[in-house]
C-alpha cells in the first residue's frame, strides 16, 4: 500500500519597502512608502531578533510616504521595523 501527503503553505504579505533611518535634532527620523490612507505599525527593539515593542500606528498621507520621529530613542540604539497592523 502506498500513501501520498499533499500540502501547501501560503503566506501572503504586502511588499514593504526599506524603512529609512536618520538621526535627526529632535529624535530619530523613519521614513517609509506606503499605500495612501493604510495604517502601519512602527516597531521598536534593542535585537534585530526581538522582542518587538510597538511605539505607531501612523496612517500615511496621500502622497504615500510616511515620517515618524521618534522622540525618546534609546540612547544605547534600537532596531527599527514596518509592518501593516
Amino acid at each position: 500500500s502506498s500513501s501520498s501527503l499533499d500540502y501547501a503553505t501560503v503566506v501572503y504579505r504586502e511588499y514593504l519597502p526599506p524603512v529609512s533611518i536618520a538621526f535627526d535634532p529632535t529624535g530619530v527620523r523613519i521614513r517609509f512608502s506606503g499605500n495612501p490612507e493604510n495604517r502601519y505599525a512602527i516597531d521598536r527593539s534593542h535585537d534585530v531578533n526581538g522582542p518587538w515593542s510597538k511605539i505607531a500606528t501612523p496612517t500615511t498621507p496621500i502622497q504615500g510616504v510616511m515620517e515618524y520621529i521618534d522622540t525618546n530613542p534609546p540612547v544605547a540604539g534600537a532596531f527599527y521595523r514596518t509592518s501593516a497592523p
